[in-house]
């Protein structure tokens, strides 16, 4: 639209042509496609590449390319962290103090998941007592391939074989090896079987450690869209009852030309001639009855509901000039001819363009690497089921593609009680994994997934319920005959009747569950890969009368080994009092043969000296001897006592001395 009022200096607008529209279209399609074209991978993971569904490329970390708007898919998947599944507890905030949920630390709101990790902890030993075992299993991704497209929901399958395994380790030791020291054993082998398992259901998955612990739309459709709504807008102004002024119309000025097509006119304050500057000018008041009041320079002349009835009319400047107002489909013969035609073209273009889109869209189906389809026509099932990932077609609007998994799928039982062949009550958990061998034969067997489920619970739960009633409860617990470590304590506690051989083992019996489930389910087109027990306890009641058994058993071994311990403690002591008598009346010996020795010695050493130089000997003698006599002490002596000799000077002895 290009309005230029008369007199005035206003803003010009253009209607957008076609090869603008594609143009814009165009460049906005690019920067959309920009998005889609590039992508970033970690430094800690690879990009698993899908084209149409099918893998084609692993990328390493770094800046990559594929093919935009959804062709080419990426997947990323972590493969150098070391991820972490904990069992019967959950870390609530790592740090220098970790921070746990246990069972009796549950945070306000979460008795539910108090539950939960007591059922995980749970579990029996080979001695049948209950061990709370906690435990972590840490892993990674080794094969991301394999990670992305075998197994649906890989980390709830490595959690319930995790369960599965530990307990089934658990269950060939007892229960002073769980808690002291049969733990680094009992982790070697959880390991080594888990490993084992996610192995053969192709998981990509590698274990690294097992850590046990106890209690503990195109650019051609947006163009007709455009196209579309720019004619339907000329339209309406046309159904609004304004005309313009016919071919030969003397009012206005003419700019001569055969190739005009109004005829030469030229409307006021309109630099294009004919019914386009016309049109423009008129588009350009916005409504002639609000024009008059609005704009300084123009009115209208003559009988303006006449003008407004009549469809055309005159306009006057203020400044005495006039001119016509008129639309562009009563502008000439020519323009009259061509706007419907160009209308209709790019309406059946734009039907054509939408109709080809659709028949792409309902032809064209991708078969993802984690799915296989069987193509119905009418319902009915046509060729062999398409397995093999990528883009395929087929008739549209009267085929259909029905999606199937390929992958490796999960079942869980309903947990409930069941009696032994011995009379004991045990709570069973059990799990499965199966998956969609023959997709045809499924659609017509189940037609669903959820209605496989419903049938798998009703084959294997029957199929668990008959084999658990008919075997006790050592075959039950246990797998293996292996040699317990028991110590005398343990015999005196338990008795060896409780560890006692087995004829068959939980392997054994989910093996029978597994070949006699999976010769039914057969005929539906399904594979049972596996089945596992997953948990295995005590009802309630009985738990806690194995509790009380328990604490009973221990009390009595601590009275025993209390007992024990004081008649051990007595002997030491009698021990200890007759070797501390003979130390002592030996010391005392060995230190008077001592002292006797050495006052033998001192009397020899003494003699020897004194004999060298007597009068030396009796002068020093005699000088100790005075501090200690003449102290507060009174004598009556004769002058010629020889106690005074030295007082009185003489040195030498009185003769006879």
């Amino acid at each position: 639209m290009e309005v230029n009022m008369p007199g005035g200096n206003m803003p010009r607008f253009r209607n957008p042509q076609p090869g603008m529209l594609l143009l814009i279209g165009l460049i906005a399609l690019a920067f959309a496609s920009f998005g889609t074209l590039i992508y970033t991978v970690a430094p800690d993971e690879v990009g698993v590449i899908q084209c149409f569904g099918k893998y084609v490329r692993t990328t390493q970390p770094g800046l990559h390319f594929k093919i935009p708007f959804g062709v080419e898919t990426v997947q990323h998947i972590k493969v150098t962290h070391v991820f972490k599944e904990e069992f019967g507890f959950r870390t609530l905030s790592p740090g220098i103090r970790t921070n746990y949920m246990r069972d009796d630390v549950a945070p306000r709101g979460k008795t539910n998941q108090s539950t939960l990790l007591d059922h995980e902890s749970l579990m029996l030993t080979g001695d049948l007592n209950v061990a709370e075992v906690e435990w972590i299993v840490q892993y990674r991704i080794k094969d991301p391939v394999l990670y992305a497209f075998k197994v649906r929901n890989v980390r709830e399958t490595l959690r319930n074989m995790s369960e599965a395994i530990m307990r089934l380790v658990v269950g060939d030791h007892t229960i002073n090896e769980v808690l002291t020291v049969g733990r680094e054993a009992i982790s070697q082998e959880v390991h080594q079987k888990l490993q084992e398992v996610l192995d053969g259901y192709q998981t990509g998955i590698l274990i690294t450690n097992v850590v046990l612990g106890c209690d503990a739309a195109g650019p051609g459709q947006a163009f007709f869209q455009r196209s579309e709504r720019s004619q339907t807008g000329n339209g309406e102004d046309h159904q609004s009852g304004v005309g313009g002024v016919q071919p030969g119309d003397p009012q206005g000025p003419r700019t001569g030309g055969a190739d005009d097509p109004g005829g030469g006119r030229l409307c006021p304050g309109s630099r294009q001639p004919g019914p386009r500057g016309c049109r423009e000018f008129s588009q350009g008041l916005g409504g002639l009855q609000g024009f008059q009041g609005d704009h300084p320079h123009a009115a209208l002349s003559g009988n303006d509901e006449a003008a407004l009835a009549s469809g055309k009319g005159q306009i006057r400047h203020r400044s005495g000039r006039e001119g016509c107002f008129a639309f562009p489909e009563s502008g000439g013969p020519k323009a009259g001819r061509r706007g419907p035609v160009m209308k209709a073209i790019m309406n059946l273009v734009g039907f054509l363009a939408f109709f080809l889109a659709l028949l792409a869209f309902n032809s064209a189906f991708v078969v993802d690497e984690t799915k296989q389809v069987v193509i119905t026509q009418f319902g009915q099932p046509l060729g062999a089921p398409i397995k093999d990932a990528g883009l395929h077609f087929k008739i549209p609007f009267v085929q259909k593609a029905n999606y199937f998994e390929k992958r490796i799928l999960e079942w869980n039982g309903y947990p409930n009680e069941v009696p032994t062949k011995d009379k004991k009550f045990i709570w069973l958990d059990t799990t499965a994994r199966w998956k969609i061998t023959d997709p045809l034969l499924f659609l017509q067997s189940m037609g669903t997934g959820a209605h496989a489920q419903s049938r798998l619970d009703d084959i294997i739960d029957g199929m668990t319920r008959d084999l658990i009633t008919s075997q006790n409860i050592n075959d039950i617990v246990r797998n293996t005959n292996r040699i317990m470590t028991v110590t005398k304590e343990d015999e005196d506690v338990t008795g060896e009747d409780q560890i006692e051989q087995i004829s068959v083992g939980r392997d054994q019996i989910t093996r029978a569950i597994l070949e006699k489930a999976k010769a039914i389910v057969s005929e539906y087109g399904i594979e049972l890969v596996d089945v596992r027990i997953k948990r295995l306890n005590y009802i309630a009641r009985v738990q806690q009368k194995v509790f009380e058994r328990m604490i009973s058993e221990r009390k009595r071994a601590a009275e025993k080994l209390r007992s024990e311990g004081q008649g051990v403690k007595a002997e030491v002591e009698g021990q200890k009092e007759r070797e501390l008598k003979k130390i002592q009346s030996e010391a005392y010996r060995k230190s008077q043969q001592i002292k006797g020795q050495a006052d033998g010695e001192a009397v020899r050493i003494y003699a020897d000296a004194y004999s060298k130089d007597p009068e030396f000997y009796s002068f020093q003698k005699t000088l100790e001897l005075y501090p200690i006599t003449l102290r507060d002490s009174a004598f009556v002596m004769s002058t010629d006592a020889d106690y005074l000799r030295y007082l009185k000077g003489k040195t030498e002895k009185p003769e006879g001395a």
